[in-house]
């Protein structure tokens, strides 16, 4: 409640950062209707309670490093996200949030959680995703047409994984940097024509 009243008595504000707390719910946040960006690294959340359908409409970045979400599904409800960084989570798989629901995205942090598969259509409607880190995780394979739902993806980091082979077929026509350090990686021969 006590957060849902500050978005009452504080209607312009924008930036709330809750950094290094022990909250346990996402609750009260539903009030705070104009943030645009909310920090909430460090805490003890298993989940984005908060976070319904159009409660936080104008959030542009969500950071939810070091807590212990289990899904994202709720960001879903974020219409306007464009960073969303969930590092060192509970996470087991990548979270669904394009079909239109995160047309805004930018930017995936999911490094250091307990992800094993990216499947096809995970990540498809991520059209303008620039950025996707999967670094650290479980991954052992990763198809190249589970990327395809990302054309303008520049940054790719799958590094500290226990991939054998790299991501193939892989058609990123802009990708810049591409992390694969740390991996299982005996050959290249998947990227051979």
């Amino acid at each position: 409640r006590s957060v849902a009243l500050l978005g009452r008595r504080c209607p312009a504000l924008k930036v709330l950062s809750l950094n290094v707390n022990r909250l346990a719910s996402t609750a009260d946040l539903v009030g705070s209707t104009a943030l645009v960006e909310l920090s909430l690294k460090d805490n003890c959340l298993r989940a984005l309670d908060g976070l319904k359908e159009g409660a936080l409409r104008h959030l542009a970045f969500l950071h939810l490093d070091v807590n212990q979400l289990r899904s994202l599904e709720a960001a879903a409800g974020c219409p306007a996200l464009r960073t969303l960084s969930a590092p060192t989570n509970a996470l087991r798989q990548v979270p669904r949030l394009g079909g239109g629901r995160c047309p805004r995205l930018q930017a995936l942090e999911l490094y250091h959680n307990k992800i094993s598969a990216v499947p096809r259509g995970a990540l498809q409607g991520l059209g303008q995703l620039t950025s996707l880190n999967l670094g650290r995780n479980g991954l052992t394979e990763l198809d190249g047409e589970a990327l395809s739902g990302c054309p303008a993806l520049l940054k790719l980091v799958l590094s500290q994984n226990a991939l054998a082979a790299p991501p193939a077929p892989l058609c990123l026509p802009v990708l810049r940097e591409l992390w694969l350090s740390g991996n299982r990686l005996v050959a290249l021969d998947a990227w051979a024509p």
